[in-house]
């Protein structure tokens, strides 16, 4: 097995981990993007690179040489998997092609719950004041979204305040933050060393709405106030709302946002969208010279 047969597992270690400050360097919208590209590429290839390590091992068996009359002193002088191999590479492809599936119908139904919880909910406005002691605030995509908000957040917050973190929310409900968020868990469960950019992800989500929020209300200083403020007032353990986005937790790199928030809006920074586009390339190349190799041995096999 060449080093160009492992690279698709190797990048993640090498990518995911030290590439979260990078790509959390860009403004958010870009950083969304890019986290989400980067990410379905490392993940897909890491699936196809398992198949096809264990496709190849799959050659040493005689059934699978009679099957498709392939010649066994072909395969005999090509160096190729071994049986151990090829089966723990099986054994991996099949669990990690079975948390893609199964991730996926979880979020498929979170996705159908959250829209019809949407539509059953009285009245077509768009934000719903929930009487409620606990302080708390997060959305649901559907036709139409809904942004929930409590009575005790609002408490909390004044009138700008409120309007910023409404203006945040609203920006999880138009930039369909839900689909990134849903479809990055799907691929990190098929992959977990790409967990470091799924929560990459989930921070840049939250920045993103940070930053539209900051534009809709012409005042990063209130936005930053808002959010702190609210950090402060939701409960140390908030309920969990199925795929709703709750916003504002404490520990939830609310520290990192309000700073960014005080700070410039960020800058564009095409050197990092060039090394995830080159790591990205890299690993689909890597991908495709296996598979150019495989096809070589099938065709030497059956020239024999």
């Amino acid at each position: 097995m060449d080093l160009e047969d492992v690279f698709p597992f190797v990048l993640p270690l090498l990518a995911a981990a030290p590439g979260v400050r990078l790509i959390e360097r860009l403004p958010p919208r870009s950083a969304v993007w890019t986290t989400t590209a980067l990410t379905t590429v490392l993940s897909l290839t890491g699936l196809a690179g398992l198949g096809l390590i264990a496709a190849d091992g799959a050659l040493r068996f005689h059934a699978v040489e009679v099957l498709g009359r392939l010649s066994p002193t072909g395969l005999d002088r090509i160096d190729r998997t071994g049986k151990p191999v090829g089966l723990a590479a099986a054994v991996a492809f099949g669990t990690a092609l079975a948390a893609f599936v199964g991730s996926a119908l979880r979020e498929a139904l979170s996705l159908r719950t959250a829209y019809r919880t949407a539509a059953r909910t009285p009245g077509s406005r768009e934000v719903v004041v929930v009487g409620d002691a606990e302080a708390r605030a997060f959305t649901l995509p559907g036709r139409p979204g809904r942004i929930f908000v409590s009575t005790a957040m609002l408490d909390a917050l004044d009138e700008r305040q409120a309007q910023a973190l409404l203006a945040h929310e609203r920006g999880h409900l138009h930039d369909r933050h839900h689909l990134f968020r849903a479809w990055v868990r799907v691929l990190a469960a098929a992959n977990p060393l790409l967990r470091p950019l799924r929560r990459s992800l989930q921070y840049s989500l939250e920045r993103w709405a940070d930053e539209r929020a900051a534009v809709a209300v012409g005042d990063r200083r209130t936005v930053a106030h808002a959010i702190a403020k609210a950090a402060l007032a939701v409960p140390r353990s908030p309920g969990r709302c199925g795929l709703a986005f709750v916003t504002l937790r404490r520990g939830s790199a609310v520290p990192r946002r309000v700073a960014a928030l005080l700070a410039p809006p960020p800058r564009p920074h095409f050197g990092i969208v060039l090394v995830a586009a080159v790591c990205s390339g890299s690993a689909v190349f890597a991908v495709l010279n296996g598979a150019a190799g495989l096809h070589h041995i099938l065709e030497a096999a059956r020239a024999r």
